[in-house]
């Protein structure tokens, strides 16, 4: 018999003993996403963590809420201690710490409480007030990428150790400190979603902002650093002076046509060789974030010739 099977079976009994103490219905909050599945204590049995599991939901919509700030809400059930509540207002003088249940960074922390236990006296349990942590020095519950949780509370010598490695969640992604989004580390991308993992994306060449790399500045000119060609009108073999400043560039070369001298460097005050004709010179220079090419125009004064 399948395992979720047997587990119905075995609480098929408790539904109608939760039926007779109801608590009051903890609805989902928007943004927000039930634990589901079982926790299991080897001295009490199984803990149900939404009326989903039992598929009693028509009759008591219970279940423990991860809410959109990532305080947890509502009951769990065990047919042997009765509701488990995980809401703020029942959480109040707890023994340690803050005393609410919370899901933060990837992991569950806090109190849980049962309320009153089903089908027995206080007093048989040696007087336990009913407190489960969900952490401490040396346990912890947390989940993984797809909402698997793994781990355990304690609940004292009455209910011992409670697994939860067969509880899971679709948690909400709206988490204000953890948010599924891409984030910068040094220069370096990573996606961290919404249970707070960071799994590497890309190593940005230049650098990293907002979650995504960021490409280097194009290769441009500077203020007053255009190519520029001085004077640009001249007669026959005389020569211009040829002039340039770029930034962001790897390269840069100065060519012209018809040849009247080439250079190159991302800034240039070069005189040409004599210039015969109309000459053009042009500016190209490569960078890791583009290209830029300029051209500057030598005229030749035109001849004079009397009649």
């Amino acid at each position: 018999m399948p395992a979720l099977a047997i587990i119905a079976a075995l609480l098929g009994a408790s539904l109608i003993a939760y039926a007779l103490f109801m608590p009051p219905v903890a609805r989902s909050q928007s943004n927000s996403a039930p634990l589901v599945g079982f926790a299991w204590s080897d001295t009490i049995g199984w803990i149900s963590m939404h009326c989903s599991d039992l598929d009693a939901c028509g009759s008591n919509a219970y279940g423990i809420i991860i809410n959109s700030d990532g305080l947890l809400s509502g009951y769990a059930w065990s047919e042997h201690i009765g509701w488990i509540s995980a809401n703020t207002s029942d959480l109040s003088g707890c023994p340690s710490g803050a005393c609410e249940a919370r899901f933060s960074e990837g992991s569950l922390t806090g109190w849980l409480r049962a309320l009153s236990p089903v089908g027995a006296s206080e007093s048989e349990h040696g007087g336990w007030d009913g407190w489960i942590s969900l952490a401490g020095a040396n346990y912890s519950i947390t989940a993984n990428d797809e909402g698997v949780f793994s781990g355990y509370a304690w609940g004292s010598d009455v209910v011992g150790w409670v697994s939860f490695n067969t509880a899971h969640s679709q948690v909400s992604t709206t988490y204000t400190e953890c948010a599924a989004a891409n984030i910068c580390i040094d220069d370096d991308v990573y996606y961290r979603n919404q249970f707070c993992a960071e799994t590497f994306v890309e190593s940005c060449d230049y650098a990293c902002s907002s979650g995504a790399c960021v490409l280097p500045p194009a290769p441009s000119t500077t203020a007053g650093g255009a190519l520029r060609v001085t004077p640009a009108l001249v007669r026959p073999g005389d020569a211009t002076r040829v002039r340039w400043e770029v930034q962001h560039a790897t390269a840069c070369q100065v060519t012209s046509a018809p040849s009247a001298g080439s250079w190159s460097g991302a800034t240039g005050d070069y005189q040409s060789d004599p210039i015969a004709q109309i000459t053009t010179f042009t500016l190209y220079c490569e960078g890791d974030g583009g290209e830029l090419t300029q051209t500057a125009t030598v005229r030749i004064t035109p001849a004079w010739r009397e009649i």
